[in-house]
């Protein structure tokens, strides 16, 4: 019987209309870029390559799978600083897929593929800290480790108020966006590890991207989570992580 509550489904369906509603600003924020860069300011090709990032793993999580891709492509023409004019045009055919798919009435999007609610949670007593810079996404990461996993869970976006909590806190798990515009996660784990706690728990990182097509050397001890996630994927992962260890006391 219901309690009133909003079924998981309904939650996860408002999380995706959420996403939907702020394709409009993100398709804004590639064509500026592309102007930009088709003016001849080299520096608008990392923008590109940001914003592509952030889209690729929110779109892909939320159901829109093509997208996602193609926010891939571009990203990885941004990130080898190809030819100018080959990104501008790539990126403006992102702009109009964007602008499509914002256009298109709702009830005409695939459904998503139903989820059940877990009949126990696979995270309880866990403590995990979560960090990204992408709203949608950090709405899915509470979603998925609080009402799905049951973990005691902060997700952020601040790294400086992340390495503030590590250094008064413990975790079981610290996920980090690997792509922040203040630093990257490489750079956050460096700064936490050099810190009181800040490598007492598994390290993370969450990106749309490889190791290699970043140019990385995972930390060792760190672990890769690929955007796009869906939640039970990574709550799966997650407790693989963490394993049969108990739960963080301190």
């Amino acid at each position: 019987m219901s309690d009133g509550r909003p079924s998981l489904e309904e939650r996860l369906a408002k999380l995706r209309a959420r996403m939907e509603d702020g394709l409009p600003a993100r398709a804004a924020e590639l064509r500026a870029a592309a102007d930009r860069l088709a003016s001849g300011d080299s520096r608008a090709c990392e923008d590109i390559r940001r914003a592509a990032h952030r889209l690729r793993g929110t779109a892909g999580s939320h159901g829109h799978d093509a997208l996602s891709t193609e926010a891939g492509e571009v990203e990885l023409l941004a990130a080898r600083e190809d030819d100018a004019a080959r990104i501008v045009a790539r990126t403006l055919a992102l702009v109009a897929s964007i602008r499509r798919i914002a256009n298109e009435s709702r009830p005409a999007q695939p459904a998503a593929p139903p989820i059940a609610a877990p009949t126990t949670r696979p995270l309880a007593g866990r403590k995990v800290l979560a960090l990204d810079d992408d709203a949608p996404t950090r709405r899915l990461l509470e979603l998925t480790l609080v009402t799905m996993g049951g973990a005691e869970a902060r997700v952020i976006e601040d790294p400086d108020a992340a390495l503030v909590l590590l250094d008064h806190q413990a975790f079981d798990v610290i996920i980090v966006d690997a792509m922040m515009p203040a630093l990257t996660g490489l750079e956050l784990v460096a700064a936490a590890r050099h810190r009181v706690h800040g490598a007492d728990g598994v390290f993370a990182f969450l990106s749309a991207a490889t190791p290699d097509e970043l140019g990385w050397t995972v930390p060792l001890g760190a672990r890769w989570l690929r955007k796009p996630f869906r939640p039970r994927e990574l709550l799966e992962a997650l407790v693989t992580i963490v394993g049969g260890a108990g739960p963080t006391t301190r």
